[in-house]
């Protein structure tokens, strides 16, 4: 609820340009406090003794490490539970005009679509060029569904009554491009891992972050118990009076 008041009448906040824009502003905040990035590397492997990765493997080289700190894709398939694998359907549409029939301001639409298919959870998010993810006049879609069948297959149903695929339904948005895909998310089988190895959550379904941060904060402060957790940066006022003190 911080946010309030500070950017617009509405505590929803949305990244311009997209998502992708947090793990940069991440990155450039880990670069403020000292981290140091290896680029163009891919991981081959760890080098493990006892039961701790003391060393990555990249490209014939060894890198020290105390502790991992990893996504589900870096886990060996013998950690992996594929009887529990969470699928996440996916669609991006782009159209000719919004949902909304009647559109006088910048906005941000977001529909929970239980209602057309309520055992898959699916919902959907358009944004268009205020969000600078799209060009003047044109809005992209996001839907998400959760199911153990394909994208096409599941979503189809429930984007044919907002959209339309050629120029004879007038009052709808036409779709001018679509693609369609399907997330699998494994359930990591922690409790045999390396003991310095952790495990940060996937993207989910859900439409925000919040259980993601929760989890990581956790990891972070079970490694780290005397630091903060993003920490904010300094302003000048906060710098003078650490100077003085």
């Amino acid at each position: 609820m911080e946010s309030v008041g500070r950017f617009g009448d509405s505590p929803f906040l949305w990244t311009l340009y997209g998502s992708g824009e947090l793990p940069q502003g991440f990155s450039r905040l880990c670069a403020v406090f000292g981290g140091i990035y290896c680029l163009n590397r891919s991981v081959d492997g760890f080098i493990i003794a006892g039961e701790r990765i003391v060393a990555v493997v990249t490209q014939g080289q060894r890198i020290k490490c105390n502790h991992i700190i990893a996504n589900g894709r870096y886990v060996p398939q013998q950690h992996i539970n594929t009887s529990l694998e969470t699928r996440l359907n996916r669609a991006i549409l782009i159209s000719d005009r919004s949902l909304l029939p009647d559109l006088e301001k910048e906005h941000i639409s977001v529909l929970n679509l239980s209602s057309l298919k309520s055992d898959v959870f699916p919902y959907l998010l358009e944004v268009g060029y205020e969000g600078c993810v799209a060009p003047r006049g044109k809005y992209v879609t996001h839907i998400t569904a959760r199911s153990d069948g394909v994208a096409s297959t599941i979503l189809n149903p429930i984007i044919d009554p907002f959209f339309s695929v050629t120029e004879d339904e007038e009052m709808k948005p036409q779709i001018l491009w679509s693609l369609y895909f399907d997330l699998v998310l494994p359930s990591i089988i922690s409790h045999n891992l390396p003991t310095n190895m952790r495990i940060v959550p996937n993207v989910d379904g859900h439409l925000n972050y919040a259980q993601i941060i929760c989890e990581v904060k956790k990891i972070f402060e079970e490694l780290w118990p005397d630091r903060d957790f993003l920490p904010p940066l300094l302003t000048e006022e906060d710098e003078e009076r650490d100077n003085i003190e």
